[in-house]
């Protein structure tokens, strides 16, 4: 709640000091010194003319009018003059914090274009090691990145952020400690000026200097939630990399909001009239922003509540996602209401949720009314969906989804958000789809509870027509297989194998030198088929291609006693694929690769599956980094991952 003086805050006498102030006016601004009453005459004279016309004032940005000259006794004058000085420099501190926000997203991007420039530099030599052009400049940017990569490792914070980088954390403590530093920076502190029965301190401005912060961070917070963020646009960074930072925002923001609302009933029920409350505090009440900023608070505290981890497997994904959007919305209204001369922060906020829509409306009428039909013309159609669905000895259920549809512009590594009409329109998942050809896309989606157990139930029942579906996207990066590599290793965990086998289809159709590994970890050897089709096609275009394809498959829950169906070798193409049994450990799987890719050129971890498996590959990619090798030519010890987090 942002501090608002109002006439009953004002000396009993000031209005019959100065009939021609109305109540909806605001005293003035200035830096409190020892001043007499003449000087704080001067200081506050002005040639603006209030809002209503009478008198004389003037603006602030966020808080109104300002009436000048100030009318009240000179201890009173003095507290106004530092209060409107401490809410301009706020005014400006949340204006300073988009501009850093809009210089670090932009000199990402202006990387993210130079690094992309670069990363094909280089040739490859007789011994197959990558000459790198560029010399000195080529080589401290190479051992600058390995030297970052080792901070891929994963950590915990507070016992809940169990899943985030340690890059993730550094970046989290960097906005916490900047947003301590603007809190407290350019404040006039120690100054208890005694007014009749009001105390009045730094409390008040300080408390608004947080929740101005707050009402800033919102846009942002919501823009980092986004699907169509441009963020990713800009930098390249897919939107659900940023959930982590949209997440600790919230937490944030919810602090600063919680400190405002203490900070101002500090001041209302203990440093004014303390002879008269809990009246005093009664009659404050009333007013409108007190009302308001209870309601925004309590809404921002269940949005809090709503996601801690616990509730939101308590109440399940869906009905979280369902409440949050409702509650934020609710949530930015209850701000408005509050304190509506900094309403632009809401309607910012407000503007992003709509483009983010409008986008995805777009995205769907793009796919949806292009499609062909031999029963109907041009308009919205559903997409056709033929399903398999395969149960393994676990009690697992998996359904193949074969759409009958060609996406736009779309990059293997990409997913889309999928919607069954014939189940709800009001829920829509991210699948990676694990084949794309030119007429059709495959994806492998495992039934669990909620919309993908339904789905199993709607595959078991058939349709005529096929399940209808409809597509919203691609989304994602556009742009990962790093070009600049020479070696591969796709690493899968069950149908994480959706990400990893249409970037191996890519690699194997374009890449003539190097070395590939494919893993993939399954609890059943029933499991293969799920793509047992797509993946023997491809073996075999392999086959015909210069690159060392090794192809390893472990079964977790199998005996050795089950025969393996893709055990065979080819040495005479440099082909093997073979399977194993019991779970590997990611450490050993990439030590490995990094053995047969010694003496080589820079390598590339591309990965999928669960949240634990993406903890083990980052310390195993982590630790093969070295800068020192690098910066000496030994490109084998720049390793890079690229995980794909497929649970948001």
């Amino acid at each position: 709640m942002v501090g608002q003086i109002y006439s009953h805050d004002f000396p009993g006498n000031l209005v019959d000091l100065h009939p021609s102030v109305t109540t909806n006016q605001r005293p003035s601004t200035a830096t409190i010194t020892e001043m007499s009453l003449h000087d704080l005459s001067e200081r506050h004279s002005s040639t603006h003319t209030g809002g209503d016309g009478k008198g004389t004032g003037t603006w602030h940005w966020g808080y109104g009018w300002q009436t000048v000259p100030c009318v009240g006794v000179e201890a009173y004058c003095g507290y106004m003059d530092l209060y409107f000085n401490m809410h301009d420099l706020t005014m400006l501190y949340t204006f300073f914090l988009w501009w850093v926000v809009a210089g670090l997203v932009l000199a990402v991007g202006a990387l993210r274009f130079w690094a992309r420039r670069k990363s094909a530099a280089g040739t490859v030599d007789v011994e197959g090691r990558r000459c790198g052009k560029g010399g000195v400049v080529k080589a401290l940017r190479a051992s600058i990145v390995a030297a970052r990569r080792r901070g891929l490792r994963q950590g915990f914070l507070l016992g809940t952020f169990k899943g985030v980088t340690r890059v993730q954390i550094t970046v989290l403590v960097m906005v916490v400690i900047y947003l301590a530093i603007f809190s407290f920076i350019g404040g006039t502190y120690n100054k208890v000026i005694q007014e009749a029965t009001k105390k009045r301190t730094e409390l008040g401005w300080w408390s608004n200097r947080v929740g101005s912060l707050a009402f800033a961070l919102t846009p942002l917070t919501l823009i980092l939630s986004m699907r169509e963020n441009i963020f990713s646009l800009i930098t390249g960074i897919p939107h659900q990399h940023f959930n982590f930072m949209h997440r600790v925002l919230g937490w944030i923001i919810f602090a600063q909001s919680l400190l405002h609302t203490i900070g101002w009933t500090v001041v209302q029920g203990y440093f004014f009239e303390p002879q008269t409350q809990p009246q005093y505090l009664a009659i404050q009440w009333k007013e409108r922003y007190y009302k308001w900023g209870f309601v925004a608070q309590m809404l921002l505290a269940f949005l809090w509540v709503g996601s801690l981890s616990p509730v939101v497997r308590r109440i399940g994904h869906e009905a979280f996602r369902k409440s949050h959007y409702v509650l934020a919305v609710l949530y930015l209204g209850g701000c408005w209401g509050h304190w509506p001369e900094m309403k632009e922060w809401m309607i910012a906020s407000i503007v992003v949720f709509f483009f983010d829509r409008g986008c995805r409306f777009l995205r769907i009428t793009l796919i949806h009314c292009g499609m062909k039909s031999k029963t109907a013309g041009f308009g919205f159609k559903y997409a056709a969906a033929k399903t398999v669905t395969e149960t393994d000895a676990d009690g697992t259920h998996v359904v193949v989804l074969r759409l009958l549809a060609k996406p736009l512009h779309y990059v293997p590594g990409q997913h889309f958000f999928l919607t069954f009409p014939s189940i709800t329109l009001l829920q829509s998942h991210p699948f990676t789809p694990a084949v794309v050809n030119g007429h059709e896309q495959v994806y492998v989606i495992v039934g669990m509870a909620g919309e993908t157990g339904r789905l199993v139930e709607a595959a078991r029942a058939g349709s005529e027509g096929g399940l209808p579906v409809i597509l919203c996207g691609p989304y994602g990066s556009p742009r990962v297989i790093d070009n600049g590599a020479e070696n591969f290793l796709l690493v899968a965990g069950g149908t994480g194998v959706s990400f990893t086998l249409p970037l191996l289809a890519a690699l194997v159709e374009k890449k003539t030198a190097g070395k590939l590994h494919f893993v993939w970890i399954i609890r059943r050897l029933e499991n293969l088929a799920w793509i047992r089709a797509e993946l023997l096609a491809l073996i075999d275009t392999a086959l015909n291609s210069k690159l060392t394809l090794q192809v390893v498959i472990y079964i977790t829950r199998d005996g050795e006693a089950v025969a393996p169906t893709l055990s065979e070798t080819d040495s005479t193409h440099g082909l093997e694929k073979y399977a194993a049994y019991g779970r590997p450990m990611c450490k050993e799987v990439v030590a490995a690769f990094r053995e047969s890719t010694a003496g080589g050129g820079r390598s590339q971890v591309l990965a999928s599956g669960p949240a634990g498996m993406g903890r083990e590959l980052r310390d195993a990619v982590a630790e093969s980094n070295d800068a020192a090798k690098v910066w000496r030519g030994q490109e084998a010890s720049d390793v890079g991952l690229y995980w794909d987090s497929r649970y948001w």
